[in-house]
Order: C-alpha cells, then structure tokens, then sequence
C-alpha cells in the first residue's frame, strides 16, 4: 500500500497534513491520543472518508474490525460471519469462535445476548476469515481481558498468512502483543 501525503483537517483543524507510508505485508501500529484521526485515517482507506489531499493505492481487498460494533444482533455469531465470508466458511468460523474462548452454546444464541467482549471476538473472526488483501483494525482488543487479547492476538497472527494489518489502538502493550511495526503519526 502507498499512502502519498495524505492530509485531512475538520472545521479549520488540522488533524494530519503529510502522511506518507509504503506499507508491504506484516502488522503496522498507529498510536496517538484520541482525537487526533486515528479513526479519520482509517476512515480514508477504507473509502468512506475523502481526504483534503493526497493519496492511497494498492489497498486491494480490505477486511475491518471498526471501533463500533457492526455486527447483525438478531443473528448468531457464524452467521454474522458468513456474510461477510461466504458459507464456505461455515465450519471455520465455527472453530475459530471456539478457539476463542466461545462455547458450542454461545454458538446457538443471537449476538444480542453476547457481551461487549463476545462480540469483539466475533468482529475479529469475521475480518481475518474474509478473502482479503489488507486487514484494518481500530481498537481491536476493546473489551477484551489481558488473557483474551493475547489469545486474540495468537489468533490474528496464525490468520494473517501474507497479508497487511494496519492497527489504531492506545496502547502500547496491544501493538506488541501483535509484533507491529509502529507508524509515526
């Protein structure tokens, strides 16, 4: 991915001006305080947000987990998936919801009942399982225990085969839980 001084401002206040990054596969970190367009940032390669200036090329097919839960509530969690991966999926996606840490009973409830943690698992199975070129993740690990990110992180990486992760997240400890290069920002 080459991203090519990228800039974007809101109400007169510049939130980035200059970005420029030649991303290859691996897992690559931003970190800055809330507010200073993490979001924004991700938000533009995704497509859903035009930047003042610059540009982004060679996203390819992008998978996301957003900040904010994006999941269907009356559905079950392998369903949610499903959508976004296809049936073929079906079994693997099982398995991985198992794998971390969700029971064969959780498996037969809507994602209405889940916890905000549950949920975070199911958004975070549902990007890795999608055929994709470019994985974003804002604030993954969000809800989840010190145990269930580093069993979330074991995940994304034994998923990621030779693609680019890009993260936003607060802490430090997240990103080096996933071995990410740090972006400067």
């Amino acid at each position: 991915m080459l991203i090519k001084n990228l800039s974007k401002s809101f109400d007169g206040s510049v939130l980035f001006d200059g970005l420029s990054y030649e991303l290859d596969s691996g897992v690559y970190c931003l970190m800055a305080p809330s507010g200073a367009g993490k979001t924004t940032f991700l938000r533009i390669i995704m497509g859903l947000e035009h930047p003042d200036g610059g540009s982004v090329s060679g996203v390819g097919r992008m998978s996301a987990v957003f900040q904010n839960d994006t999941l269907c509530g009356r559905m079950g969690a392998v369903a949610n998936i499903c959508i976004a991966c296809g049936k073929s999926e079906y079994k693997a996606a099982a398995a991985d919801l198992l794998r971390l840490g969700l029971t064969e009973e959780d498996l037969l409830k809507s994602v209405d009942e889940f916890s905000g943690g549950m949920r975070r698992r199911c958004e975070i199975v549902r990007a890795m399982l999608a055929q994709s070129d470019t994985v974003l993740m804002d604030e993954p690990f969000n809800g989840l225990d010190s145990a269930c990110r580093r069993q979330a992180a074991e995940y994304i990486l034994s998923r990621l085969g030779g693609r680019l992760l890009i993260m936003v997240t607060h802490f430090r400890g997240d990103a080096e839980l996933l071995g990410a290069k740090m972006l400067p920002f």
